[in-house]
């Protein structure tokens, strides 16, 4: 989650938000991270579906509580990019 993990290590909460993403607290972000953003848009998006699809079949087919299928999927996807 190598897109991701750079806003989340600077204090942020990042979630998919349809063909788009949040980014929370937003009045927080700096110019900088602001273009990052906007600069990796698909690749976090990509990350970020990637995320939510495993954290779903964790969920639902192998029973997890929501909570404990997403810090599985968090280590289930390569770092790298």
């Amino acid at each position: 989650m190598r897109y991701t993990q750079k806003i989340r290590a600077a204090g942020f909460v990042i979630s998919i938000d349809g063909d788009s993403f949040l980014v929370s607290p937003s009045e927080q972000l700096t110019n900088e991270q602001r273009e990052y953003l906007r600069a990796n848009r698909d690749l976090i998006i990509g990350e970020l579906e990637t995320f939510e699809e495993r954290a779903a079949i964790m969920e639902f087919d192998a029973g997890f509580s929501r909570d404990e299928a997403e810090k599985l999927a968090i280590v289930t996807i390569p770092f790298g990019g």
